[in-house]
């Protein structure tokens, strides 16, 4: 793995309601939360706007490698490959970012709304941090 990526990173934690989101800086160093974007045919075509909006040049996808449970994950991977031919879609780990980003939102006193609102996309974040360190 090297950052060859031209254009941003993306990073998706999917979820069988939510699909958590987070896009890198252009310089590729720096990760920053999206609103989470809901899994439907509607959000769906917002996630490949966003892609195309942002110039995105590589997904990274959340795989749960430790529960081997990739059904939802490769479902949509395959939805956006079909509509984002030019974007090259990367699995990466993604056990316990969930789990990370609950307990960063809880230790900077988010309430439980918040963190039900925010999980998705922090543990997107999570995703690609890791991904951009091991990059």
């Amino acid at each position: 793995m090297g950052k060859k990526a031209k254009g941003r990173i993306l990073a998706i934690d999917p979820g069988t309601k939510n699909i958590g989101v987070a896009i890198s800086d252009p310089n590729l160093v720096i990760a920053f939360a999206r609103p989470a974007i809901q899994n439907t045919p509607e959000g769906i075509t917002t996630l490949i706007e966003l892609c195309q909006s942002e110039q995105v040049s590589t997904i990274v996808v959340g795989q749960l490698l430790i529960q081997g449970q990739h059904a939802i994950n490769d479902t949509l991977k395959i939805q956006l490959q079909s509509k984002l031919p030019e974007i090259e879609f990367i699995d990466f780990n993604e056990d316990f970012s969930t789990q990370d980003a609950i307990e960063e939102l809880k230790a900077s006193g988010a309430s439980s709304e918040e963190i039900a609102e925010m999980k998705d996309s922090y543990a997107a974040r999570k995703i690609l941090e890791n991904y951009l360190a091991a990059t």
